[in-house]
């Protein structure tokens, strides 16, 4: 029979140099001089510096390259960004849609009550009812297309780099090479790892999309509103639930308070701004911007990145809406624990008496 080999650990030398490395990769320094802003900062003063009347054509073909991985970069970062806020939004919405029927199920009375008062999401000539992201799964890797994007974002580098190794063979020459390499493979990785998030957030806000009682919209401002409606009622009737006070009243009371709660609850709820404009575009674009040549900016942080991959399940439990069925679980373990505690504290102050000692029994000797 032969074993399954098992690994050891690791050797400490490798070890220490594993670490040392990812410490001087996270560290500051290297990510301000590694990132895009700077890299592309040196090639525009690269390209203006070897211009002249004879290479025109050159500079303008230099500075476009620049311009175009400036534009791919600020492009991939909006579109995680508004995937990842429209995830997130349809999150919440679920979580408020979820904690309300809880709510009404446990209190049949109050259902009865509000049932025509109760916001109903509109689901009528909107574009979330009928576009879906992905229509048939790709069957081609991720990886293919994130080198040839790569590379056109750092197509400079690249050139000027190989270039001058070509046209002077030096120690230095190679080591430009290498160095535009590592930083095409590490380019290539980031932009494989955005499009492999971006294809499961397509994922999730489709299956969301999908469902009948998801409210319809025509972009993320109208289901902000509509989120924020859903959040406002469900917190309401969360504030009439824990006070208790509906119980008995009238109809007429109960739609009262209920309107009541609403505008108290409207008071803790952020505004919804619209910034369909052309200013409010800009503004949008500038900050994507930005956010793309940021060093320090998790959307270029393979490390951060995966933090963004959803759930299998819309329901994180991190709203406050679910807040308080999480505290009743919790002083339910700990009322548990503290009996648990007494039990245990009670018997050992049980008076015991004198303990008897048994002799084993002799063993049967065998006799032949």
């Amino acid at each position: 029979m032969s074993k399954s080999p098992e690994e050891g650990p690791e050797p400490w030398g490798l070890t220490t140099l594993k670490n040392t490395f990812n410490y001087v990769k996270d560290s500051a320094p290297v990510k301000i001089v590694t990132g895009s802003a700077v890299g592309r900062t040196i090639g525009v003063v690269t390209v203006l510096a070897s211009a002249t009347v004879a290479a025109v054509p050159a500079t303008i073909v230099g500075l476009g390259a620049v311009a175009v991985g400036a534009a791919m970069d600020t492009s991939d970062t909006r579109t995680l960004r508004l995937l990842k806020k429209e995830n997130s939004l349809l999150t919440k919405n679920r979580n408020a849609q979820d904690r309300q029927d809880e709510l009404l199920k446990n209190e049949p009375s109050l259902s009865r009550i509000l049932q025509d008062k109760l916001y109903v999401p509109s689901r009528s000539n909107q574009a979330s009812l009928t576009e879906r992201y992905i229509e048939t799964t790709p069957n081609s890797p991720v990886s293919i297309s994130s080198y040839g994007k790569a590379l056109l974002k750092n197509s400079v580098d690249v050139v000027k780099n190989v270039s001058s190794a070509v046209l002077a063979p030096s120690l230095i020459g190679a080591a430009k090479v290498g160095k535009a390499a590592f930083g095409l493979y590490g380019e290539s990785k980031k932009q494989a790892t955005k499009e492999e998030i971006g294809l499961q957030f397509k994922q999730n806000i489709d299956k969301e999309r999908n469902k009948p009682d998801t409210p319809g919209y025509n972009d993320l401002i109208e289901l902000a509103q509509a989120t924020r409606e859903q959040r406002i009622q469900t917190l309401a009737i969360q504030k009439m639930v824990n006070e208790g006070s509906f119980r008995g009243a009238k109809a007429e009371e109960v739609i009262a308070a209920f309107e009541v709660a609403k505008q108290e609850v409207l008071k803790t709820e952020k505004v919804i701004q619209d910034t369909r404009g052309v200013v409010g575009t800009v503004k949008s674009y500038s900050k994507d911007f930005v956010k793309a040549h940021d060093p320090f900016s998790k959307y270029n942080n393979l490390d951060q990145l995966k933090t963004f991959v959803p759930e299998a399940s819309t329901k994180s439990g991190n709203d406050k809406i679910s807040k308080p069925v999480k505290a009743q679980a919790q002083e339910g373990t700990v009322d548990k624990a503290k009996e648990i505690g007494k039990k245990l504290v009670q018997a050992k102050t049980k008076p015991q008496g004198k303990r008897k000692h048994r002799r084993p029994p002799k063993s049967k000797k065998r006799h032949r």
